[in-house]
């Protein structure tokens, strides 16, 4: 599951980092022609969803790579989840529902990963800041986490 956990983790930050970089960095006439709900909203609300979603996908990643408050973690992929969930309704409200197969998807993904990380204790403390730091098992850890040893 730890595996899976990642993977999921790590193909929706890149998702979103690049998604977001998109909606930040290009000029509304050749977005348009990517995204064709662009001119419907204002640019600067383009450009704060892109930012949005980039702060989004490095959340999904670095506070649990560096074990350093892991919950953010969850809390950006349930925040994602919840931007998913508005995207597919307004796309549903403004007649793209075409689009909405890949939000229903990264949303899923985000409420998969988001639940996990809020019930499943799947990181190993940073040995500095545990009693039995002598202890290198990351195996050992886990088991322990998980109330199995």
């Amino acid at each position: 599951m730890f595996v899976v956990l990642w993977v999921a983790q790590g193909l929706l930050a890149v998702m979103f980092m690049m998604t977001g970089l998109i909606k930040i960095t290009m000029p509304i006439d050749t977005l348009s022609v990517i995204l064709p709900w662009t001119p419907i909203i204002p640019l600067w609300l383009t450009r704060f969803i892109g930012i949005c979603e980039v702060a989004g996908g490095i959340g999904l990643v670095m506070p649990t790579l560096f074990r350093i408050k892991p919950i953010l973690t969850a809390w950006a992929a349930a925040s994602l989840a919840t931007v998913m969930l508005i995207a597919t309704l307004f796309h549903m409200t403004t007649g793209y529902a075409n689009m909405i197969g890949i939000n229903l998807i990264l949303g899923g993904v985000a409420l998969f990963v988001a639940w996990k990380r809020f019930t499943c204790k799947l990181f190993t403390p940073k040995p500095e800041t545990h009693p039995h730091y002598l202890i290198k098992d990351p195996e050992y850890w886990y088991l322990r986490d998980q109330n199995l040893l």
